[in-house]
């Protein structure tokens, strides 16, 4: 999983990005409380003391806040919001709880960078996804992330990676690695 996971963010180097689209689309799927905000965490991080990326700071979105048309405006603002920041990250929580038609604003972004919104004032605003990372969550398998996003969608995903399941064992040998390194 961590492999995978590491060369997932490697991938834009070592393979180039459009400056317009997103550096990597990726999901990390898995059970709740299995590390994987921590991984990602942990990734950004790295890059970042590595000087791969600008900082360590991440975006997060929480798509099973938006559960209606209502929550439009509120989402866009959301979404410019993590786009625009500083952060070279974003982790999108719970998209199996997000309307689809939000969903669609997030594949238009994935698939050709950019999104524009225009509301009923014919106010606009061009969101953009270039360089950043897309980090998708979830505790669903791979394939209702298909069900849920489509063909077209998938094939701009870089990765999709599974967290791996924790035996008794693993979960004993990590609990003597973290409490050994409390005794110091």
């Amino acid at each position: 999983c961590l492999a995978n996971l590491l060369i997932a963010f490697k991938r834009s180097f070592i393979s180039g990005y459009s400056d317009v689209k997103p550096r990597n689309t990726l999901f990390l799927l898995g059970n709740k409380s299995s590390g994987r905000h921590t991984m990602i965490t942990l990734m950004v991080k790295a890059l970042a003391q590595q000087a791969l990326i600008a900082n360590d700071a991440i975006s997060r979105l929480d798509l099973a806040l938006y559960t209606g048309n209502g929550d439009e405006l509120l989402f866009i603002k959301d979404l410019n919001i993590a786009l625009t920041n500083l952060s070279d990250a974003i982790i999108f929580d719970n998209v199996e709880k997000c309307p689809s038609s939000y969903l669609g604003v997030i594949h238009q972004l994935v698939t050709t960078g950019q999104y524009r919104y225009a509301d009923t004032s014919s106010n606009s605003l061009m969101l953009s996804s270039a360089s950043k990372y897309f980090v998708f969550i979830s505790a669903i398998n791979e394939s209702k992330v298909i069900e849920i996003f489509g063909n077209k969608f998938i094939q701009s995903v870089g990765d999709i990676v599974t967290v791996d399941e924790y035996t008794i064992d693993d979960l004993t040998l990590l609990t003597q690695l973290f409490l050994s390194d409390l005794s110091y």
